[in-house]
């Protein structure tokens, strides 16, 4: 599902950590066994870090604190898609903030990006096995990817999504997971435009898995084409 951090939350993680700092990690204390078993946690982090100096910030335009990374760390993950309709809320600034504190957790992540190069699909081994994690949002709430910097996230377009598919294979992804953020908000049926685009990006045959966020409540889990659709976790 969606790590999303209202002001209730920061709070409770500060009173926590004795008023220095924020420490999130008792938040995930009962779900870690479970995710720290599997040979690959991975999360979806819906909000960006603020950037040094600011204060967090709630709706309409999230910035958690830094500690939420580690929060999701404790619980057991490795790594986490980013590539959300709030990607952009504290600009490129929160972009950056947001990576820095993943590289300090040594945890990777898809769907932000500092450079042309960092949104491109890469490769990472677990087991051996050669995985590739794409991450694609719907869009952000109105705001958009700067001009000159268009590579800082990446919008759902199926020829895309297929495009870099494509080059993870070439790369020598035995495993591609598609993280898709979309869906309509509290509804628990599938869209017109998710099971269209599902169908589209499995017809391709190369994309093995897609996982869906977003519409803070479960939808169903499909085979399309022969390929486990996970359209929302809630």
């Amino acid at each position: 599902g969606d790590v999303l951090i209202h002001t209730s939350l920061w709070e409770q993680a500060r009173e926590t950590a004795g008023g220095a700092g924020y420490d999130f990690s008792p938040m995930f204390a009962e779900t870690a066994p479970i995710v720290s078993g599997v040979d690959l946690g991975v999360c979806h982090l819906e909000v960006p870090v603020a950037p040094p100096g600011e204060e967090p910030s709630t709706f309409p335009l999230y910035g958690a604190p830094k500690e939420i990374v580690a929060g999701i760390k404790s619980g057991g993950y490795d790594r986490c898609s980013t590539a959300s309709n709030h990607t952009l809320d504290q600009g490129t600034a929160g972009i950056e903030a947001t990576l820095a504190e993943f590289d300090a957790q040594q945890m990777g992540q898809s769907g932000m990006a500092r450079d042309a190069a960092e949104i491109e699909p890469r490769l990472f081994e677990v087991q051996g096995v050669q995985i590739c994690h794409l991450a694609y949002t719907w869009g952000f709430n109105g705001l958009s990817l700067p001009g000159d910097e268009p590579w800082r996230s990446a919008e759902i377009d199926p020829d895309r999504i297929i495009r870099d598919a494509a080059t993870a294979r070439e790369l020598g992804a035995e495993i591609v997971v598609v993280s898709m953020h979309w869906g309509a908000e509290t509804v628990a049926s599938i869209t017109s435009t998710q099971r269209e685009q599902a169908e589209r990006i499995t017809a391709s045959g190369l994309v093995d898995l897609i996982v869906g966020h977003h519409t803070h409540v479960v939808q169903p889990i499909e085979q399309v084409n022969g390929v486990w659709t996970v359209f929302g976790m809630g």
